[in-house]
C-alpha cells in the first residue's frame, strides 16, 4: 500500500493518487507499506522509488513500527507516528531514474514494514505510486 498525506488537507485521503508527494510547505509526507512473505530469503533488500521530478534533495526515509493504516483511509490527522527510526537520506534524484535505498536491516521475512518519506527541503519531489503503473511502482527488491 502507498499514500501521502498533506497538512493543507488534514482530513483528505490521497491513497488512489498516481503520485506520492513529499514537500516541506505545505507539509506532505508519503507512506509505503509492504507485507514480506514468510520464508523470503535475502542478503540485501532495496527500496525502489521512481521519481517524477528531478531534485537535489529526494527526502529522508524512515521506518515506523505502526502498520495499522490503510491507503484508502490514511489522512494527515491519522498518519502513523510511532516508533520512527531514520533509515537515511535519499539524496539527489533525477526524473524517471530509479533510486534505491538499502533497507536490509529493517525488513524481516513474514513481517509487514512501513516506510515514511519526508523532507525539510524547500522544494518538494513526487514519486510514482503503485496506482501509476507496474514499472514505476515503489517496490522492495530482494537480492539473494
Amino acid at each position: 500500500e502507498d499514500s501521502y498525506v498533506g497538512a493543507d488537507a488534514p482530513h483528505k485521503s490521497f491513497g488512489s493518487e498516481g503520485y506520492l508527494k513529499v514537500n516541506k510547505n505545505p507539509q506532505r509526507i508519503s507512506f509505503l507499506k509492504f507485507r514480506v512473505p514468510v520464508d523470503t530469503t535475502f542478503s540485501q533488500v532495496l527500496l525502489k522509488l521512481d521519481p517524477k521530478d528531478s531534485n537535489e534533495n529526494g527526502g529522508v526515509v524512515s521506518v515506523l513500527n505502526d502498520n495499522l493504516w490503510s491507503e484508502k483511509l490514511l489522512t494527515f490527522d491519522s498518519k502513523p507516528v510511532n516508533g520512527e527510526v531514520r533509515v537515511g537520506e535519499i539524496g539527489p534524484v533525477s526524473a524517471r531514474v530509479v533510486k534505491t535505498i538499502d533497507v536490509t536491516s529493517f525488513v524481516q521475512s513474514g513481517k509487514t514494514v512501513t516506510f515514511k518519506i519526508s523532507t525539510d527541503a524547500s522544494e518538494g519531489v513526487d514519486y510514482f505510486s503503485r496506482e501509476s503503473s507496474t514499472d514505476s511502482s515503489p517496490a522492495l527488491l530482494f537480492v539473494k
